[in-house]
């Protein structure tokens, strides 16, 4: 049941506010990302303090740079691995690589944009086989731009 309001009310599902990842779809250059399992972002503002003579306390803070990096793990599978859906370049593909765009949208919600991650290039990757455990790959990426739209 989900909260609405008051300690006492609830309802179905359907009228919940909270996102959870099983609404959620992860797309690159439109296709659907399958098996992922998580995806994790970051965006670092290069903020710096402004200092003066006489004062231990910054004056003010300002943004020097933006850097955009973006972590998507995933189960792999068979025939669509990233590097097969060239994602992930595992050696001088690299050189020929573009930027690809990854999308996360609420379909819940109309296909609500919540991040639109512009211009990506893979920055590493990463394959992991164990024994009795599926096959998962990472990718991490670094981007030009986040938006709330495409």
């Amino acid at each position: 049941m989900a909260y609405v309001k008051t300690h006492n009310s609830y309802t179905s599902g359907a009228a919940q506010s909270s996102v959870t990842a099983n609404e959620i779809e992860i797309t690159f250059q439109g296709n659907a990302l399958g098996r992922a399992q998580t995806a994790s972002s970051q965006i670092q503002y290069g903020t710096q303090g402004v200092y003066e003579i006489g004062s231990i306390f910054a004056a003010e803070h300002v943004y020097t740079k933006y850097e955009g990096r973006l972590t998507l793990e995933r189960v792999m599978i068979k025939n669509q691995s990233l590097a097969d859906l060239h994602i992930a370049p595992l050696g001088s593909d690299v050189l020929k690589t573009g930027t690809i765009d990854v999308v996360i949208k609420n379909r819940d919600d109309n296909n609500h944009i919540i991040a639109a991650y512009l211009g990506c290039t893979a920055e590493n990757y990463h394959m992991e086989v164990r024994a009795n455990t599926m096959v998962s790959e990472t990718i991490n990426m670094v981007y030009l731009k986040a938006s709330l739209a495409k």
